[in-house]
């Protein structure tokens, strides 16, 4: 007998595969281009964020403003987005885990501290976008 989870739970269709790799993979570029303007793009007008440090932002223009300021500080970090599991809420609604390895500027996996992103993402007038994220710090096994 299914659970209530389990029933409202399916695999992500094809469509809503596609719309995770390509927004997974514009997020990444503009963190690597350091380009806020070009993530800012991927998110819902009244998308809210929460990034690794715990900031908060609410809507497309707040959280540009934050990711700017943090692509200043972290000019030199790139990392590599890595999917880990898509979860279809309904079919226009995602949930997307991923790992985010710290890469340096040609795509190497380094070592530092590892991020693990989740976004909720939906199909909106303008196509999918992240509506929700929340970026958070990975301890080492060493910290835990």
């Amino acid at each position: 007998m299914a659970t209530a989870v389990q029933r409202f739970v399916q695999d992500p269709s094809f469509e809503q595969q596609a719309a995770v790799r390509a927004l997974v993979k514009a997020m990444q570029d503009a963190f690597n281009a350091k380009d806020a303007a070009a993530l800012a793009r991927n998110l819902g007008e009244d998308a809210t964020w929460t990034n690794a440090i715990g900031l908060r932002a609410r809507g497309r223009r707040e959280i540009e403003r934050l990711a700017r300021t943090m692509m200043i500080r972290n000019a030199r970090s790139f990392a590599r987005y890595d999917i880990v599991d898509v979860i279809a809420v309904r079919p226009d609604v995602c949930v997307v885990n991923l790992l985010q390895v710290p890469t340096d500027r040609d795509g190497n996996e380094i070592e530092e501290i590892t991020a693990a992103p989740s976004y909720v993402i939906a199909r909106e007038y303008d196509g999918w976008k992240i509506v929700a994220g929340q970026n958070t710090l990975v301890a080492s096994p060493e910290g835990a």
